[in-house]
């Protein structure tokens, strides 16, 4: 419904596809934080609704997203990482800036989600790689270090 190039795509736990991020209407037009989500059971997607927006990081393209139990997702867009609630469709928190480069396009690098202990995801670790600048460090971030939004 809402066309976009350099998406991230994620399967949720009752298999519906949560899609963010991009760039709306074509490669140099306006980033797109709006999420959707695609219901391949109905073949439905829903109505967008705004996720994220920071002008100072224009390009929203192929975010890092990780699925959290709870219905929390963690999601991570140049230097900056979120908490997201779905079913309260809102921001419930948000972490530091670590370093000044992107992890995310066009400086392209990983994120991946560490070892859940129980159902918890504040004891969750999510260990980020790689980016702009081969000078830039590994980042573990633990989502019990979130700032409440």
């Amino acid at each position: 419904r809402d066309p976009r190039w350099y998406p991230t795509c994620a399967t949720l736990s009752d298999r519906r596809v949560f899609i963010i991020g991009g760039a709306a209407l074509g490669f140099q037009s306006s980033s797109n934080g709006f999420k959707e989500i695609f219901d391949g059971r109905s073949n439905t997607i829903s109505s967008r609704s705004e996720v994220f927006r920071d002008p100072a990081y224009p390009n929203f393209m192929y975010p890092f997203v990780h699925l959290l139990p709870g219905g929390l997702i963690f999601i991570f867009s140049n230097n900056t990482a979120f908490l997201y609630d779905l079913p309260a469709d809102r921001i419930v928190g948000s972490f530091p800036a670590t370093h000044s480069g992107t992890r995310t396009y066009p400086g392209q690098g990983c994120g991946v989600p560490l070892t859940i202990q129980g159902t918890n995801p504040e004891q969750m670790m999510i260990l980020l790689l790689g980016g702009s600048s081969s000078q830039t460090p590994g980042d573990l971030r633990s989502l019990a270090a979130a700032k409440p939004a």
